[in-house]
């Protein structure tokens, strides 16, 4: 496969922007200054210096946002531009057809992901970037998408073995993005390039640098398994004295025990935990509700790669009363609401699941009832006739909850 001659579009806008721009600055002040009445020769070269100085620490910090770039960063970059559409009072204007093309077309973003010499292994210098590119396809409109990782490398070597190395580090990207954020092996795809498609010239040391790379593309093109099963990490630990260990089904606590919960989501869904206590009442600890805001003021859906804690609080622990008897936590996981967690946590302990639960009851077609505005507000009566029609038809659209697309974990403590 011939090399490619594609214009290496990404560094040189950087270059365009964070370099030539601000030379032909420097020309015309020094023009400017040569003009001035009193300014000598080692005036000028003072104040020439000066200015070179800090236009080049711009510059600098430039090119090395680009090359950490964030996970908000990466997703400007792969989606779709809104350079089309304007708002005017409510109106929406664009020109013709240029949505449909825009959308249509791949958006791709260059990462310079660092690999050892001859290596596809993922190093430690490898993660943040790998962090903040899993944060980005895992979130938002991007993980309903297809999307192709590519390997590529400078012209050093054979070719061939180049091709090779390059398809090992795309697969590395890849696995890494499958375990630690959920992603599907299907919605990914790796593919080698070896030096066939450069950015820059070979020529120098800086030009291969640019050419050693891993570009993600956004393919435009739906997922169609998209709203799968969520990925969680969940660990409950407890605090006997001064040392924590890690809580197993079936332990024993004591009354002077704390413990506290942790889960780490791989993907946007929606997260719910419950604890059931010796007498058989459920208490709400995750997401934040009324009843649970010591515990928690964090809300659904979660986001991918953070460490949600039950507490909240580093330095605050969950107590177990003086009720002696089993408890249960439950935690459950879903890419939509449960509009009825607890009867789906009940289903879990109980081994009957009832996926009905899903579906809420249809609203009333017309029905007087109390509203209350706030803790202290006002009552007054309302009708429900105005909402009934919206309400039934949105319920009319939810499906029934899918088992194959359920989370669940559960650990079960004695209280003694």
């Amino acid at each position: 496969m011939a090399p490619s001659t594609r214009p290496a579009r990404p560094r040189e806008e950087i270059f365009r922007i964070g370099v030539q721009k601000p030379l032909l600055f420097l020309i015309e002040i020094v023009n400017h200054l040569q003009g001035v009445q009193g300014m000598n020769r080692y005036k000028l070269i003072q104040v020439m210096v000066i200015v070179a100085v800090l236009l080049g620490g711009a510059v600098w910090g430039e090119t090395q946002t680009q090359s950490r770039p964030t996970a908000d960063q990466i997703k400007r970059q792969l989606l779709p531009p809104d350079s089309g559409k304007f708002k005017t009072m409510g109106v929406r204007v664009r020109p013709e057809g240029s949505e449909r093309q825009v959308a249509a077309s791949p958006r791709e973003v260059n990462l310079n992901i660092p690999f050892e010499l001859n290596s596809a292994e993922i190093s430690s210098d490898a993660l943040p970037i790998l962090r903040e590119l899993g944060a980005a396809l895992s979130s938002g409109k991007l993980r309903l998408n297809f999307f192709e990782i590519q390997g590529h490398t400078c012209n050093r070597g054979d070719d061939r073995l180049n091709r090779t190395l390059s398809q090992r580090r795309a697969e590395a990207v890849k696995q890494y993005l499958v375990k630690h954020y959920g992603l599907a092996p299907e919605q990914l795809e790796a593919r080698g390039f070896g030096p066939d498609k450069p950015l820059a010239g070979n020529d120098t040391e800086a030009g291969q640098e640019q050419n050693r790379r891993v570009t993600v593309v956004n393919t435009m093109r739906p997922y169609a398994e998209a709203g799968r099963r969520p990925t969680l990490k969940v660990q409950a630990v407890y605090r006997r004295g001064q040392a924590e260990r890690a809580m197993t089904s079936g332990m024993n606590l004591k009354e002077d025990d704390d413990f506290s919960l942790t889960f780490e989501p791989a993907q946007e869904c929606y997260v719910y935990v419950y604890q059931k206590d010796a007498q058989g009442r459920w208490q709400q600890l995750f997401p934040s509700s009324p009843e649970s805001l010591e515990v928690t003021s964090q809300r659904n859906p979660v986001q991918p790669g953070k460490t949600y804690r039950l507490p909240e609080t580093e330095r605050s622990w969950l107590w177990v009363d003086e009720t002696k008897g089993t408890e249960h936590l439950v935690v459950l996981a879903y890419p939509t609401e449960i509009l009825k967690p607890v009867q789906v946590c009940q289903g879990v302990l109980s081994g009957q699941m009832d996926y009905q639960v899903a579906r809420a009851p249809a609203a009333p077609e017309e029905e007087e009832g109390v509203k209350t505005m706030g803790v202290k507000g006002t009552r007054g009566t309302y009708s429900y006739q105005e909402t009934a029609r919206k309400k039934s038809s949105a319920m009319a659209r939810r499906k029934d909850m899918e088992a194959d697309k359920l989370f669940q974990w559960q650990l079960s403590f004695f209280h003694r």
